[in-house]
């Protein structure tokens, strides 16, 4: 019982009480170690760091708590040293972290040579990357993708609001769909000539009948085995602009940056407004009840359930509503504003405490959630990617 107050006081930023709670119990040295980082006493963490053995399940976690307790403490020498001997596993992105924060390390150390000579490495990559994205930032290139993605008219920008009602039955859909990827694939029996323009007709058809899960998975699959004549459609399918009349719409009124609402859309649903979660998070969106229910309140829509969030424009105009609340809250840092959206306000008004002194590549790393950190990666990356392809 001793452990589970513990973690409460720590939830509720009441460190000290925890930390005591902690050294009355018996092996429990990481997570002491832990709560004195996100306290941000580095040095005392670093104490414990040091005495623990870097093996088994929290081998890594360790490994990265010591180098960052390292880091905030300013020893950037004794953290690239040990930054070095971290394995990679193979793990690619892994990799890449690795080596954007040893490019990182080089920066605060003075050595510019090196750190873009590392942030070069980091930059390459074929696909939308996290890590890729950072470090173009830090050599001021402005994108991977190749000049020609976003100067083709290919769904390029939204010239004005058309509201739909026709769409592809799912069935119809899923043939197209069914159809290309195997093509693509070479798993059809079909061995006529494939043209750009089967697919350009196709996909379009996909697009602009709404039926946008389809053509986003289709643009994922040609974005991993690159086809050379597919490659700009690829961008555009895998990153549509799904429901723009009802996200433009919304983030009009809102004020919220309407590419922000499709990076979340398509991290939450990929576009598929009546998909539901485990925990009951419905829709394009994936909003759960609680949290519905508030906002209707709010929003002032009467007789309103839960399963009305199937219907797009009403997903879409609860989830934009939120991101301006978020917004409010915490002006334009996106890492706060998708962090919330993932993990709730008040986890990340606890992180926010501790991390207002960090950069925000360096924040992002210290969520102590691996899903919401993750969730933050992938919706930055998606923002990032819509920023490139719609408003070059």
């Amino acid at each position: 019982w001793r452990g589970k107050l513990a973690q409460s006081y720590a939830r509720s930023n009441q460190f000290e009480k925890a930390i005591h709670l902690y050294e009355t119990l018996p092996n429990q040295a990481y997570k002491l170690a832990f709560l004195y980082f996100d306290s941000g006493q580095y040095n005392k963490a670093l104490r414990l760091l040091n005495a623990l053995k870097v093996s088994g399940n929290k081998s890594t976690d360790i490994a990265w708590l010591k180098f960052w307790s390292l880091y905030f403490t300013k020893q950037y020498q004794t953290a690239l040293t040990f930054l070095n001997t971290l394995p990679d596993e193979n793990d690619k992105n892994l990799k890449k972290k690795i080596i954007y924060w040893q490019a990182v390390t080089w920066e605060k150390l003075g050595n510019q040579k090196k750190s873009r000579e590392l942030y070069n490495i980091v930059s390459v990559s074929n696909t939308p990357d996290y890590y890729a994205y950072l470090a173009q930032h830090k050599l001021h290139e402005s994108t991977f993708i190749p000049d020609s993605i976003v100067k083709t008219d290919f769904l390029l920008k939204p010239t004005q609001v058309e509201f739909k009602t026709d769409r592809l039955p799912d069935k119809t859909a899923q043939s197209v769909f069914d159809y290309l990827n195997s093509r693509l694939l070479g798993t059809s029996t079909d061995e006529s000539e494939l043209t750009i323009d089967d697919f350009s007709d196709r996909g379009q058809k996909l697009y602009f009948n709404g039926s946008y899960n389809y053509l986003a998975a289709l643009g994922t699959i040609f974005l991993k085995t690159r086809p050379p004549t597919f490659t700009e459609q690829a961008y555009f399918w895998a990153y549509p602009l799904a429901y723009k009349e009802w996200v433009y719409f919304y983030a009009g009124i809102y004020g919220v940056d309407p590419f922000l609402s499709l990076a979340i859309m398509k991290q939450e649903s990929g576009y598929r407004p009546a998909i539901s979660s485990p925990a009951l998070a419905l829709g394009l969106m994936q909003i759960i009840p609680q949290t519905s229910r508030d906002l209707a309140n709010e929003l002032k829509i009467d007789y309103f359930h839960h399963e009305d969030l199937k219907l797009a424009p009403l997903n879409i105009q609860m989830g934009t509503f939120y991101l301006k609340k978020r917004l409010g809250e915490y002006g334009p840092h996106l890492p706060y504003i998708i962090a919330s959206y993932n993990a709730g306000p008040l986890a990340v008004n606890r992180w926010k405490a501790q991390g207002d002194h960090m950069q925000p590549d360096e924040f992002v790393e210290q969520i102590p959630f691996d899903e919401t950190q993750n969730y933050v990666k992938k919706v930055l990356t998606n923002y990032w990617t819509y920023l490139l392809l719609y408003t070059k």
